[in-house]
């Protein structure tokens, strides 16, 4: 609409074409992006377009549309905090006094449980980071790490931790590009990645070999 996405709820029409009401006459209305199955629908899509362009662009970075528990990220979910909800959390710590929104508080308990999961497991971010990139640097690393982790000590220690285990792998030393003078940054990825790649190369050189179910050239 030309103010926005309209309302978040729209009335259900019947097969008549009027609207429905349910036992009490009260109208029925269903959310304006289908069911659930209909919502998941339109977001997968979604996801897969971008993540066509992020290929054409040639950038190795994906969108993935799961959640933690689905990738088997050991890690629960936080809530957005809005530009607006920040502000308003700001301007109480100014003040002297805290508006204790309740989005804010869930967030910092999530964050916190999140912290509490790291510092027993840092592996864990090397699931988050290698389950956005399939190459990343230290200081991909470091921002994730950052996204739960304020403590300089702490953050420190568990960067140590992360980068001594055996399921990271170096792929690259750090090393300069003499065209350019730029510093390259030592590249890294995770023995699974490794594992997962060399199985689909497998896969891919086997289906090579095949006759059946080929792709006609005028196709291609």
């Amino acid at each position: 609409t030309e103010n926005g996405f309209g309302p978040k709820k729209v009335a259900v029409i019947g097969k008549d074409g009027k609207v429905l009401r349910d036992k009490a006459g009260k109208i029925v209305y269903r959310l304006w992006s289908g069911e659930r199955e209909e919502f998941l629908g339109q977001r997968n899509g979604w996801l897969d377009l971008q993540n066509q362009h992020l290929a054409l662009a040639g950038l190795e970075m994906r969108i993935d549309g799961r959640s933690y528990a689905e990738r088997g990220i050991d890690l629960v979910p936080t809530t957005h905090i809005g530009v607006a909800t920040k502000a308003i959390d700001r301007k109480g710590e100014k003040a002297g006094w805290s508006p204790r929104l309740e989005r804010i508080e869930l967030f910092e308990e999530r964050r916190a449980e999140n912290r509490k999961r790291i510092m027993r497991k840092p592996a864990i971010v090397l699931d988050l980071v290698s389950s956005e990139k399939s190459v990343f640097s230290e200081r991909d690393i470091a921002k994730v790490l950052h996204r739960y982790v304020d403590d300089a000590g702490a953050f420190r220690n568990l960067m140590v931790r992360i980068l001594e285990s055996p399921k990271l792998l170096r792929i690259e030393r750090e090393s300069v590009d003499f065209a350019t003078g730029e510093r390259m940054p030592a590249r890294y990825t995770t023995r699974a990645l490794i594992r997962l790649e060399a199985g689909m190369a497998r896969r891919a050189i086997w289906l090579s070999g095949k006759t059946s179910h080929g792709v006609r050239e005028k196709v291609l």
